[in-house]
């Protein structure tokens, strides 16, 4: 049975980004022991129990400058679990910053699009803006490269189409029409 011990270290700097240190214990084996008889047949004397390992990966979000020292990191025969960690520093980049500012400030900009279009198509903004599809769409819209500068965004039919010319979302059922 593989056991997987998720750790999370420090707090969620960017909506995503954090610093993650996963250990995963691989299944244990179980070898036979062979021995030979006084008239030479083989029999199976026992069985041993062989460690399966481990395996640990460390993943950072972009743009930071870590540091972690005495990381260690153990699981008992009980299921106990330690972690201890000597020191640890970090050093943001700007670039960060100014990407988090970024993706607020597009999410703002297209969100301010749909409601304009929402209007146009004679939906009910409030409704519409409490709808988790538009939300879905827009960060949709953004991670797929679209442009929130050069969108155009049209609703009707209770549809929502983002579109710059090359990155198009569709949110479908955005609003009641």
């Amino acid at each position: 049975m593989r056991k997987t011990l998720l750790l999370t270290i420090g707090a969620l700097v960017l909506a995503g980004c954090q610093t993650r240190i996963t250990a995963t214990k691989n299944p244990e084996t179980a070898v036979p022991i062979y021995a030979t008889a006084n008239d030479g047949v083989p029999y199976i004397r026992g069985y041993q129990v062989l460690s399966g390992g481990w395996e640990a990966t460390a993943r950072s979000p972009l743009w930071a400058d870590e540091a972690i020292k005495g990381l260690s990191i153990g699981v008992a025969t009980n299921g106990t679990v330690t972690l201890s960690i000597d020191d640890y520093s970090r050093d943001l980049s700007t670039n960060a910053v100014t990407m988090a500012h970024n993706l607020v400030s597009d999410f703002a900009t297209l969100a301010e699009k749909a409601a304009a279009a929402y209007a146009t198509a004679g939906a009910s903004v409030a409704a519409a803006g409490a709808k988790r599809a538009v939300s879905k769409a827009i960060a949709s819209y953004i991670l797929k490269g679209g442009d929130p500068d050069k969108a155009k965004v049209t609703c009707a039919d209770g549809n929502c189409t983002f579109s710059d010319g090359t990155v198009t979302e569709i949110c479908t059922d955005c609003w009641e029409p």
